[in-house]
């Protein structure tokens, strides 16, 4: 800012740029609050919408989110598997980089404040089925259990069952860990006519002809071509 201070002593100069630098990293500062309270805001925010499965089942008592993720929204089909980290969502904006001749401290300290990263720590990962339709668990018995559980769980009491139904194949030595979802609405056909879900060899029969007859009415005749 050499214009600025022309026709002044070297004290005027000096006073001149000790305010510059304390106004200045005082407006910084405010930004650098800024940016704490914007991460604070997307932690709490995705927390809220995204919940844990303990606090999601209470939306079945309190029925206010009950079913809240529909077809037309973004998040739809989106299961929280765990948490972890991310950068953080909102942009940081300032003028960009340039080279200049002489050196201004302040702008370099603009500068590092905004390429300084701003992880969200504790936020839900999320797994979108909509996208990565086809999904393996790998693991013990027991521990993919209690992830596939988890994750109907979360299903029954975010999307409701006129637009998301599951086919359950549990075979007999898994039939009684399903039992669960037995007689929940996703897992009746619309009409109640027919469970979607395999016990055993003798229920597979009945169920395949339905699910093929629900697949041949979705697609159009070019589609169910041969080689198609």
């Amino acid at each position: 800012f050499p214009g600025l201070t022309q026709g002044l002593t070297e004290k005027d100069r000096k006073e001149y740029e000790e305010k510059r630098l304390t106004v200045y990293r005082e407006y910084l500062s405010g930004k650098r609050q800024e940016i704490a309270g914007e991460k604070m805001a997307e932690e709490a925010q995705l927390n809220e919408c995204y919940p844990p499965l303990d606090t999601a089942l209470r939306f079945a008592v309190d029925r206010d989110r009950l079913w809240e993720r529909r077809s037309v929204d973004e998040d739809f089909l989106d299961l929280r598997i765990g948490t972890g980290t991310r950068p953080l969502l909102a942009e940081k904006n300032c003028p960009k980089e340039t080279f200049e001749v002489e050196r201004d401290v302040l702008k370099e300290e603009l500068f590092a404040l905004t390429r300084e990263p701003v992880i969200l720590k504790d936020i839900p990962i999320l797994l979108s089925l909509r996208r990565d339709f086809i999904v393996g668990v790998q693991g013990f018995s027991r521990k993919t259990f209690s992830v596939l559980r988890n994750l109907l769980l979360q299903l029954v009491v975010t999307h409701s069952s006129d637009e998301v139904k599951w086919v359950i194949l549990a075979g007999e030595t898994y039939e009684e860990d399903f039992r669960f979802a037995r007689n929940l609405p996703h897992t009746w056909s619309d009409d109640h006519s027919i469970r979607f879900f395999a016990g055993g060899a003798g229920d597979i029969p009945a169920l395949s002809r339905y699910l093929s007859g629900e697949i041949e009415a979705a697609l159009s005749p070019e589609q169910l071509r041969p080689g198609a």
